[in-house]
């Protein structure tokens, strides 16, 4: 049968709320107020997509131990999804 999970978005730092964390995965709502940073050299792949903004519709896959990357923020809506914690 279907698994039910209570989630209680928290808000991690300004603009970056965590809406779902299990031992699996954990998911992120991202609104940046200038450009958008994902940290280099994590240990986990990871996705990044674009919900709202200039890069509205596209998704990167992020290889583990990759560069940081940076992309142009303002105004814009990502999901950011990541291995568990």
């Amino acid at each position: 049968e279907p698994h039910h999970y209570e989630t209680q978005p928290t808000e991690v730092a300004p603009g970056r709320v965590r809406l779902v964390a299990s031992r699996y995965f954990t998911i992120e709502r991202l609104r940046p107020e200038g450009e958008l940073r994902i940290p280099g050299g994590l240990p986990y792949y990871s996705v990044l997509i674009c919900l709202k903004g200039e890069q509205a519709g596209r998704a990167w896959l992020i290889p583990a131990g990759s560069k940081e990357v940076n992309v142009a923020g303002s105004g814009s809506e990502w999901i950011w999804t990541y291995a568990g914690a």
